[in-house]
């Protein structure tokens, strides 16, 4: 499912977004789930932030349905299918991230989301609104993608994101 490696989410210089959690090193040719390597034994990390949160998934993953609609919640993941690990946690379509758990992300698997983009022709100049972001202070210029997957930094080994 690789379509390009993902750096951002293995970045091991800094900590995982709000945390003192740093990743395991993953070197490119390891990041595929199907690339063997029993070494492989990465920190978990879930934030106390989402812990009993009612829009946060329970931090035991039993009993919820992946790849597939769970109640109201879509599960599905825009890049088909996704494999579970031992544990019944989904993995990462795009590989290894260097990281377990959600970290401040809600949902175990897919985390959709929405950014929205304010435009408008002022005198002939395209103007808009973009975002900075609480989590790294960068702006975000909304691109025309629809349903890609991001390599943020709180994207996790089990648990990602989407715009």
């Amino acid at each position: 499912m690789l379509g390009h490696l993902h750096k951002t989410c293995r970045d091991t210089s800094k900590p995982y977004t709000k945390s003192e959690v740093f990743r395991f090193a993953v070197p490119d040719e390891k990041v595929p789930w199907n690339v063997q390597w029993d070494e492989y034994k990465p920190a978990e990390y879930n934030s106390d932030k989402i812990k009993g949160k009612e829009w946060a998934d329970p931090e035991a993953v039993k009993g919820l349905k992946f790849n597939q609609i769970d109640g109201k919640l879509n599960r599905k993941s825009h890049m088909g299918d996704y494999k579970l690990d031992e544990s019944g946690a989904p993995l990462n379509p795009e590989g290894r991230t260097g990281l377990r758990g959600r970290g401040i992300l809600g949902r175990w698997g897919p985390n959709h989301a929405t950014d929205p983009l304010i435009s408008r022709l002022n005198n002939g100049k395209l103007q808009y609104i973009a975002i900075e972001r609480s989590d790294t202070g960068k702006i975000l210029f909304i691109a025309f993608v629809l349903l890609q997957y991001c390599s943020f930094l709180r994207t996790m080994g089990t648990s990602w994101w989407y715009d």
